[in-house]
């Protein structure tokens, strides 16, 4: 059995910051990158040195998908996400460690709080 924990605090006066972790089986950061290099993203040669956190960055680039195939899901990938949280004013990131957690973060302006209670 999974755990998912889902918090928002307060960070201070004017941002908040909601975290979603899970204890799963975290980011395969080769198989996004290998998918990276598939797609012109990246060439094989600077995909040699790159960092982690660069390439959890290529998972919100548009229709970029770490999945074998299609799920049919939504069709909204995490560069829908990253583009309306920025609209909002807030930030994403994204921290994993393989077979422990994947960790997202959404910092946002706590006037979106306080208009959504109006």
């Amino acid at each position: 059995t999974g755990q998912i924990v889902l918090a928002l605090r307060e960070m201070d006066d004017e941002k908040l910051l909601l975290t979603l972790r899970d204890d799963g089986a975290g980011l395969d950061l080769k198989s996004v990158l290998t998918k990276a290099v598939d797609k012109g993203l990246i060439d094989k040669k600077d995909a040699q040195n790159i960092s982690p956190t660069k390439i959890v960055r290529f998972l919100f680039k548009p229709g970029f998908s770490s999945g074998e195939h299609s799920k049919g899901g939504s069709g909204y990938g995490l560069d829908i996400v990253k583009t309306s949280v920025k609209g909002l004013g807030g930030s994403i990131g994204v921290k994993t460690q393989r077979h422990e957690y994947t960790q997202v973060s959404i910092t946002l302006p706590r006037t979106v709080l306080d208009e959504q209670a109006q």
